[in-house]
């Protein structure tokens, strides 16, 4: 990372777990959400590229890097909700990947005035049973076809 981007780094309580993440930057938010075989370092290159002119936000899913394992019934889409509100974002782009993916697109379908883009690279989708609670906890109201 260049020295003049400031990295900033805390937890975020969301329900009985702690999720680390990462910020630089200013301006326009930017959040980067790995794969479930990596943690946030995989954002290593973008995260120091876009902190120039953004603000930008990584953390590391339940389980993964720093955050803390889960204890019980917890969601991917609400420990995303944590990190925003503990990094003072109301809007931000999320770029994400493969399960994280997954948790982006749930958020998004939670919370759409939160989100400014969708950037998808390889995601998958969620919602392929009546309640998955490991990834988003949504029900699949929002992906059944009529």
């Amino acid at each position: 990372m260049s020295a003049q981007v400031k990295v900033t780094s805390g937890f975020a309580a969301s329900g009985d777990g702690r999720i680390y993440f990462q910020a630089a930057g200013s301006g326009p938010a930017i959040v980067f959400v790995h794969a479930g075989v990596s943690d946030r370092r995989m954002w290593d290159p973008q995260f120091e590229a876009f902190a120039n002119d953004n603000q930008v936000i990584r953390f590391d899913l339940r389980g993964c890097g720093k955050s803390s394992k889960a204890q019980g019934s917890f969601s991917n889409r609400d420990d995303l909700a944590a990190v925003l509100a503990a990094t003072g974002v109301e809007k931000a782009v999320l770029v994400r990947c493969s399960m994280g993916g997954a948790t982006a697109i749930d958020f998004t379908l939670v919370h759409p005035a939160a989100v400014r883009r969708l950037v998808p690279v390889g995601a998958g989708v969620c919602g392929s049973t009546d309640r998955c609670d490991h990834c988003c906890g949504i029900k699949r109201r929002y992906f059944t076809h009529s």
